[in-house]
């Protein structure tokens, strides 16, 4: 296996895995069609929980949304490390442990609200949240949310909650429209979308994020992010108007793969590489890890055969 340190994120979808112990199902699974072809495939489903608080928490400072962010992980980390383990002390023992964590920007709260006009315009920022529930904690756990939104001065007032399977598929509604929505406009007017997929340490994402909106503030580009802050991996969708923003469009891209890797992180968390993402892998690797990789596909396809072009050229074949 290749002999690269994969970045310390919690999505990356960058390379082939090669963290130890390695299993072959792990090696396969996000090599992007280029080690084998998969013939069936087995799975196992979680049970569905006994119940669940949604909500879709609307703040005036984003300063304060990444405060609650910050403190809404740190709890439900400190909860899946198990009973006594650091947890913060609530009625009856309840600790938050959120299944679900997404971020809209105040242009992405803008985007969709033609489709959700009870979305408020002048929000700084939005994050969506899933925990799930029982008969037992329910009353404790909502307690507990609601002293961590009171904390950080969310928009109670104005923000979204639900226990119940309906309002929750509205929600859900609301967090697919975006993406919906830019397609739309892509479409209807002909445009280019330039999206990012790029995940970084926790310690480096406010940082990363500051400079991303920077850097598209002072372009003039229109854009929106959003996506999985749980995981500090966040979707920049950049929307050029004309070809002449389109090439500074890429050219921002391109700064924010290097910022990324310079930083620690991983150019692509969740979509793959592919072809079109080749050149960002190299930026990343380097020509000694990219001949590692190489010399595993070799292994497995000695013709040559799979994937061709996918995450590397011929060249390193």
């Amino acid at each position: 296996a290749p002999t690269y340190r994969r970045p310390a994120v919690r999505k990356n979808v960058s390379g082939y895995f090669n963290q130890r112990p390695l299993d072959a199902i792990d090696l396969f699974i996000g090599s992007e069609g280029t080690l084998g072809v998969m013939t069936e495939i087995e799975l196992r489903l979680l049970s569905k929980p006994e119940g669940f608080f949604s909500g879709i928490v609307f703040f005036e400072r984003h300063s304060d949304l990444l405060a609650f962010v910050d403190e809404v992980k740190a709890a439900s980390f400190r909860s899946s490390a198990g009973p006594g383990v650091g947890r913060p002390s609530y009625p009856g023992g309840e600790s938050i442990s959120a299944t679900l964590i997404e971020y809209f920007d105040d242009r992405a709260l803008k985007f969709v609200h033609e489709k959700f006009p009870e979305t408020p315009s002048d929000a700084a920022g939005a994050v969506f949240f899933e925990q799930e529930t029982s008969a037992g904690n329910e009353d404790q756990l909502l307690e507990a949310w609601n002293e961590s939104l009171e904390r950080n001065n969310a928009d109670l007032e104005r923000s979204w909650f639900t226990t119940t399977d309906q309002d929750r598929e509205k929600m859900r509604a609301f967090r697919h429209a975006l993406p919906v929505s830019v397609n739309e406009r892509v479409v209807r007017n002909k445009q280019k979308k330039i999206g990012t997929d790029m995940a970084v340490p926790d310690e480096n994402f406010a940082h990363f994020l500051k400079y991303q909106k920077e850097m598209l503030d002072a372009s003039g580009i229109e854009y929106v992010i959003f996506g999985h802050i749980g995981d500090c991996h966040l979707h920049a969708n950049l929307l050029p108007k004309d070809e002449g923003e389109a090439i500074k469009a890429r050219h921002i891209y391109g700064r924010f793969v290097a910022q990324a890797v310079m930083v620690g992180g991983t150019v692509s968390a969740e979509h793959g590489i592919g072809k079109l993402k080749s050149k960002y892998l190299h930026v990343m690797m380097g020509e000694r890890y990219l001949n590692e990789m190489a010399e595993l596909k070799k292994a497995f396809d000695p013709k040559g055969i799979l994937g061709r072009g996918n995450m590397f050229d011929g060249k390193y074949l």
